[in-house]
């Protein structure tokens, strides 16, 4: 029985290592993403309100069963910059309908009042998360290497449980 729970350990141990080495790989993935989202210089950085002037917009289920939908409209909206009028079409999708004399924000380029685009979320708020789940998959997947490498009955459960997994899968992809 003893030969059992030290095969079931090293395969827990190896396991753990394969692991951290996939999970290291991912953590370090999302850590380029979150670095070049925080890093990125957004051209756009100026903020106006528009003002709808035209709106087109036809309703479309997204799913029947969640009662979800989301409005597709065309709009025209015009903006006021340094006293001059703007006026620009864009297409845009959510779950209302845009009605005319809505108020939209707006983001252009200070050097280019004609450059604008509907505001979009700050990239560097999703570069943080991706940063984030970066830090927190590296942590847990070195943490269960450490702990396999210290406790003999956590990396024999590690192991079992993944010995017993991976049989499971095998089977099932050989019998379906």
């Amino acid at each position: 029985m003893e030969k059992i729970a030290d095969v079931a350990s090293k395969y827990g141990k190896i396991r753990a290592i394969f692991g951290a080495i996939v999970g290291t790989i991912f953590g370090l993935i999302f850590l380029g993403i979150g670095i070049f989202l925080i890093t990125r210089k957004d051209n756009y950085d100026k903020e106006t309100l528009g003002t709808v002037l035209k709106s087109e917009c036809k309703q479309e289920i997204i799913d029947i069963r969640k009662n979800t939908i989301q409005f597709n409209c065309n709009i025209e909206v015009t903006y006021t910059i340094n006293d001059i009028v703007y006026t620009r079409s864009f297409f845009i999708s959510q779950n209302k309908p845009i009605n005319i004399n809505d108020n939209i924000e707006l983001q252009y380029i200070s050097s280019n009042p004609n450059n604008v685009r509907i505001k979009q979320f700050k990239s560097k708020y999703l570069g943080s998360g991706s940063i984030s789940i970066a830090i927190i998959i590296t942590i847990i997947v070195w943490i269960s290497v450490w702990l396999t490498q210290k406790s003999k009955i956590y990396s024999t459960v590690t192991g079992s449980l993944g010995l017993a997994s991976d049989i499971s899968n095998v089977t099932k992809n050989i019998f379906t």
